[in-house]
């Protein structure tokens, strides 16, 4: 059944009603302050062109019930700390229309645009996902929290302005297909899972730094794809890196260290990522001391 929604009120019973279809008929902002939406059934928000924001936090999907999905397009979502939350086997998918955006006023790299955890929850992007401060999109390679599937298709735009744009520690599926993905400490930081990545552009745009090992999350390299084999939870990543994928890195001063396209961190005793990437430079370097 179809509602429509002009206000932050309007919007929140419809989803503990349970509507499946919300259309959303001029902007407004809720202002959830630390609270947020919870969703736990399957629902279609349709922005209906509009721009809705929250001075915090988005929507939590499937907190209560699994498998719930969540389906945002037709406009602009945008708020001061994580967009989406998924977990407990959700879905959610960004439609080509759509834009989610995290704008927070000050650094906290806890506050990824949209967060994947818990076995099988799944996202599905088709448009953009931008974040200010933090990665756009971010898994969590803790044991419980992994085995997720991230799927970004053609036409997706990935944006981070001060991070990774996509983190990948989980130990499932990174799928990105006919993307443009642009990171600062780098483009896609990947320590497991199964990741295939092909027909799209790669960009980190911060400049190169040595590799230094972060037991919860990542720090900058300016790599346009990092592969950190660090002895995480989900064990060593398998990539392959299909056709026309286009690498782009920042050109380093004279006598500075560069970045790479493909960089392989290697660390001592850590089993091996397997990596398949004919035709493009994979550089092996040492990674997280023993």
């Amino acid at each position: 059944m179809l509602i429509n929604v002009a206000n932050e009120t309007e919007l929140q019973a419809a989803i503990s009603a349970k509507k499946s279809l919300i259309f959303v008929t001029e902007s407004f902002d809720f202002a959830k302050d630390t609270s947020c939406i919870s969703v736990d059934h399957n629902v279609v928000i349709d922005f209906g062109g509009h721009k809705v924001t929250s001075s915090a936090k988005g929507f939590d999907l499937a907190c209560s019930k699994a498998g719930s999905r969540l389906v945002l397009c037709n406009g602009t979502f945008e708020t001061a700390s994580w967009a989406v939350w998924v977990q407990n086997a959700g879905v959610l998918t960004v439609a080509s229309d759509m834009v989610v955006a995290n704008t927070q006023a000050s650094p906290d790299l806890d506050k990824p645009t949209i967060y994947v955890g818990q076995e099988n929850s799944t996202l599905n992007i088709y448009g953009t996902v931008t974040s200010k401060y933090d990665t756009a999109i971010s898994g969590n390679g803790s044991v419980g929290e992994d085995k997720v599937i991230i799927n970004i298709f053609e036409g997706a735009n990935i944006v981070a302005e001060q991070q990774a744009a996509i983190y990948m520690p989980n130990s499932k599926a990174l799928n990105i297909g006919g993307a443009t993905i642009t990171g600062n400490v780098a483009g896609v930081y990947i320590k497991c899972g199964i990741v295939n990545i092909s027909n799209s552009t790669i960009t980190a745009t911060g400049e190169a730094k040595a590799y230094e090992f972060c037991n919860d999350g990542y720090k900058q390299t300016g790599d346009a794809i990092v592969v950190d084999s660090c002895g995480y939870p989900g064990g060593a990543a398998n990539v392959t890196i299909g056709a026309n994928v286009v690498l782009n890195v920042t050109t380093p001063a004279e006598g500075a260290e560069s970045a790479h396209g493909i960089a392989h961190y290697v660390g001592e005793g850590c089993a091996k990522a397997t990596i398949s990437a004919d035709g493009y430079n994979v550089v092996e370097l040492k990674g997280r001391a023993a």
